[in-house]
């Protein structure tokens, strides 16, 4: 049972003063709390993709019910899924055997005549949208939705049971996240408001699955967890926000209100009741968790995150003491727990900007030089809190004075730690592809000026294509300063694809419209054809080389500067073009043997034989140029592309 948005002191267990959450504090009774279980990342998909992403979950990916059907589980998932909204990226083409609910959040309403309401699907088949067929009215917060996923649920396992078949159900309702729902039953209910109502649901549909579970005779032989995706979003309090206890900050942000989230473990027979565990545990180790439980050996071809926690949840004395806790934040490592200490390396709420518009991740919470409003760097003297003292985390470990001692014992410690994990971490390929609209725009614009190019277009083109390198060189400069790397790498990759993709085509147009040589007609589709093999491997891998783009962009801006000089352009013009090609060759060159060395998954691979293959496309390519500036060589410097030069441009008063 994963919620969304819900903080780990929504839960009286966990000291709510309200009390709403009988049926959740009676499971905690009954099984074990995890008071110290975190979430994989601040933000929900990571833990689970919006509309305007066309990407999702990797093929190359095991899912857990791909995994369970070894030993004939039937999956099942209700509600929420949001790791991917197009055909192949949803349930049933990941495992799952059946799917009530979304690809995304109920966000809306939305204009239909712009863009659609999220569509809500009953397996393959999309039964409905959101604020339509499904309705959430967003005065009163009332929508019968919750009632329809506990219902799918509850069939689910009545069917599952009756034909004597093992199942898994994953029940990831969204409730809580705002824009926060209940059904008329529980609307006005709480005395927490509307985000109450929703958890007090939420509590009477966990009570009456296992109410069915014990009266099916199948409790001592079904695992149940309960958690959520990550903190509660306190932006959108008071109203529509949870409660994430005593800990600082919440969702979207590496403290430990944003990643620390409730947990319970429910096994009645083999999970001792009344139990509390000290263990630090992660989202993760659920996958590893459960094959342990289903007796099916993890996959050996890959690198698992998470730990195999049945040693801790069936023999409560066990603990797995020197395990760590990431905080992750886009592709920065911002923090590190180890045992009751942790040590933040990056510190960022959200920024000033959000802030001055009234958005604030950590209401009524800032810690001068804690809680920063900018990318704030500590690789050098991280923060270091101790938990147990302070959860909070409002009073770091001073380097100086009593607690000197101590901070440097705790960093001897953490050091080594983080740097194992650094050396060993292999870096994902990025899944998300940006469907920009502005992108798709500029890309038509290109289109249509160059495709009515004629040979008086020469200089436009090459201010162009000097614009398009600059704007490519300073999304280079920014991708290679280590304060903004960590949140724009997946952006300028976005970016280093959308302009190279325009420099091919523009090229290509260009040589296809304003020349007769043979030679160049054939370059130019050669480059056209190199552009389709360069979209393709971008596509696939992704593959950065911070270094040698920024250097080949340095190039590419010298050598499109020095052809828009009036007084080279006659002579450099196909020296440049030349050079391009040779630049771009050992770029591929290097994209594919980065690609198929480096990484094993089939995509990867794929796009090493693109980058090969577009290696060889310029090969021919520039052969063909090399040519061109063979005749224009014989010729005596004459260009059959340019204007004619003024006999003056090379008087002796201008050769100095």
């Amino acid at each position: 049972m994963l919620m969304d948005d819900m903080g780990w002191g929504d839960l009286g267990v966990f000291g709510q003063p309200s009390k709403e959450t009988p049926n959740l504090d009676a499971m905690a009774a009954e099984g074990m709390l995890l008071p110290d279980f975190y979430t994989a990342n601040p933000l929900c998909s990571p833990s689970y993709t919006p509309q305007e992403i066309v990407g999702g979950i990797s093929k190359d990916e095991l899912l857990l019910p791909q995994m369970l059907k070894k030993k004939g589980y039937v999956s099942k998932i209700v509600g929420k899924w949001h790791l991917g909204h197009r055909p192949q990226y949803l349930p049933l083409e990941n495992g799952f055997d059946e799917w009530f609910g979304a690809p995304n959040c109920h966000f809306g309403p939305y204009n239909n005549s712009d863009r659609p309401n999220i569509p809500v699907y009953n397996n393959s088949e999309m039964v409905g949208r959101y604020y339509e067929e499904f309705q959430i009215n967003r005065k009163t917060g009332e929508s019968n939705l919750t009632q329809i996923y506990l219902q799918e649920g509850l069939d689910f396992i009545l069917r599952q049971t009756k034909a004597q078949r093992p199942f898994f159900l994953y029940w990831a309702v969204d409730a809580t996240h705002s824009p926060v729902y209940a059904s008329k039953r529980f609307i006005g209910k709480s005395q927490r408001g509307r985000y109450g109502d929703a958890v007090m649901e939420l509590d009477y549909c966990v009570g009456q699955m296992l109410s069915q579970l014990r009266t099916l005779g199948i409790g001592n032989n079904t695992f149940v967890f309960f958690t959520s995706d990550n903190g509660a979003a306190l932006m959108s309090g008071p109203i529509e926000g949870g409660s994430n206890g005593p800990f600082l900050c919440g969702k979207e942000t590496t403290y430990e209100g944003g990643m620390r989230e409730p947990a319970i473990a429910w096994w009645p027979g083999h999970i001792k009741a009344g139990t509390v565990s000290s263990q630090l545990a992660n989202v993760m180790d659920l996958f590893t968790t459960s094959l342990a439980l289903a007796g099916i050996s993890p996959p050996d071809d890959r690198t698992l995150d998470g730990l195999d926690l049945t040693p801790v949840l069936l023999n409560q004395s066990h603990t797995l003491q020197s395990r760590p806790i990431f905080y992750y934040r886009g592709n920065e490592l911002m923090a590190v727990r180890l045992g009751q200490y942790k040590a933040h390396y990056w510190t960022w709420s959200n920024s000033w900007e959000e802030l001055k518009q009234g958005i604030n991740f950590c209401p009524g919470q800032e810690v001068p030089g804690v809680t920063t409003h900018e990318q704030k760097e500590h690789t050098q003297q991280p923060l270091i809190f101790h938990l147990g003292r302070d959860p909070g985390e409002k009073y770091p470990i001073k380097l100086i004075g009593v607690l000197k001692k101590e901070y440097k014992d705790v960093l001897s410690r953490i050091s080594p730690v983080v740097e194992l994990h650094k050396e060993t971490l292999v870096p994902g390929i990025p899944q998300l592809n940006m469907c920009d609209v502005a992108v798709m725009v500029t890309l038509f614009v290109a289109f249509v000026c160059f495709a009515v190019a004629s040979r008086s277009e020469h200089i436009a083109a090459t201010v162009m294509e000097f614009l398009i390198t600059s704007f490519l060189l300073l999304l280079y400069l920014f991708k290679l300063n280590k304060k903004l790397t960590f949140f724009f790498w997946p952006l300028i990759d976005a970016f280093n694809s959308v302009f190279a993709a325009i420099y091919f085509v523009i090229l290509s147009i260009i040589a296809l419209r304003t020349s007769t040589v043979t030679g160049t007609l054939v370059g130019g589709a050669l480059s056209f054809i190199s552009f389709v093999c360069f979209a393709a491997s971008a596509a696939a891998a992704f593959v950065t080389v911070p270094l040698l783009e920024f250097l080949a962009a340095l190039f590419l801006l010298f050598a499109y500067a020095t052809k828009f000089n009036e007084r080279f352009k006659g002579f450099l013009w196909p020296l440049m073009d030349f050079m391009r090609c040779v630049t771009a060759s050992i770029i591929f060159f290097i994209i594919s043997i980065i690609a198929v060395s480096k990484y094993g998954g089939g995509s990867s691979k794929a796009a090493g034989i693109f980058g090969f293959v577009s290696t060889i496309v310029f090969a021919l390519d520039f052969y063909f140029i090399f040519n061109e500036l063979a005749s224009f060589l014989k010729q005596g410097g004459e260009s059959n592309d340019e204007p004619s030069r003024q006999q003056d441009e090379f008087s002796d008063s201008d050769s100095d």
